[in-house]
């Protein structure tokens, strides 16, 4: 597959030498932990792709910046936003069902339900909202997720939270 843009240059990676092959190179970003940000993609050269700064300008803005994969940032990135299953109001679950068209909505008989609300809140990550029995749950996860990935979570913080009567 190739990966350059019109004028020659590696949409992974930044390389612009002609003897620079597509893949399997990576892509490399500054990274800033403390703000929980990639900052810029970096060029081979070590210059980065907007700011045309090196990681030494970088460190000198933001003193954690770091070099790393593209990957590997965003999916760091993207872990910060995650949340764990917690219990809400039946009208939380439904403000959150009503406010856009729901995502992978899933219904199975008349107890049980998962949907994401459609806007992200970073990367691919999302709300999904649960209803099991009588009771309703979020949390913040990929938009990836099915029910079936997304229902052993809601089961394990039912048997740890077992309902008032």
């Amino acid at each position: 597959m190739e990966h350059r843009n019109k004028n020659g240059v590696c949409q992974r990676c930044g390389a612009h030498k002609p003897e620079h092959v597509a893949a399997p190179c990576a892509p490399r970003v500054v990274y800033s932990p403390s703000r929980n940000s990639v900052m810029d993609f970096i060029s081979p050269e070590g210059v980065t792709f907007y700011g045309r700064k090196t990681l030494a300008d970088c460190q000198a803005e933001h003193a954690d910046a770091v070099l790393m994969d593209a990957d590997e940032a965003y999916a760091l990135y993207e872990s910060r936003f995650r949340e764990p299953v917690r219990e809400v109001t039946e009208a939380r679950y439904h403000d959150a069902l009503n406010v856009l068209p729901p995502g992978k909505w899933t219904r199975i008989g008349g107890y049980e339900e998962s949907f994401y609300v459609t806007e992200r809140i970073a990367g691919n990550i999302v709300q999904w909202f649960v209803k099991s029995g009588a009771r309703f749950f979020n949390l913040a996860d990929e938009a990836g997720l099915i029910h079936s990935d997304i229902m052993p979570r809601v089961r394990v913080y039912i048997e740890d939270n077992p309902a008032a009567n």
